[in-house]
């Protein structure tokens, strides 16, 4: 790349972010390097330096993990249900939500068992309802949002709205 970052013009990167192009885009057509082009034309750049920093640095996911297994339950039981708590309301399979703790039937018994020892808290699985519900297991509505408020996230959770 033979171009300075510099010498491109700053009306034609306008234009071109205008259009929706990326900065990738932009480079090619310029043949600048992104890093070179962003560094000298992009503001943006800065205001990710003064982004808030999370004071938690856990995800929701583990959060709830860890709200679960304070109240009593087996971490194996609390990764199933955060997992299932992740999923929403669609259906995972039993093996899917016991990877890495069981296989084959004993993943199936793996989730009931957790199921059965969060009821304590509202969790409760969702029906059956027709045949073409799906094969697997998911938790009510009602239930992610309990386990929500449990680990402290108020009624957050990015697949449900109650």
């Amino acid at each position: 790349m033979s171009a300075r970052a510099s010498d491109v013009s700053a009306i034609f990167i306008a234009e071109k972010r205008a259009l929706n192009a990326s900065w990738a885009a932009i480079a090619r057509m310029t043949g600048v390097s992104e890093a070179a082009l962003r560094q000298h034309h992009d503001p943006s750049r800065f205001q990710s330096l003064s982004a808030p920093v999370r004071k938690d640095a856990r995800s929701d996911r583990e959060k709830v993990r860890d709200a679960l297994v304070e109240r009593g339950l087996s971490f194996d039981q609390a990764v199933i249900l955060s997992r299932m708590w992740m999923a929403g309301p669609s259906r995972r399979k039993a093996t899917e939500l016991a990877t890495g703790m069981a296989a084959g039937e004993a993943a199936g018994h793996a989730v009931r068992m957790a199921i059965r020892a969060a009821r304590r808290f509202g969790v409760t699985p969702a029906g059956a309802g027709s045949a073409s519900a799906g094969v697997g297991y998911a938790l009510t509505p009602a239930s992610v949002v309990a386990l929500s408020k449990l680990a402290g996230l108020g009624q957050d959770h990015p697949m449900v709205r109650p």
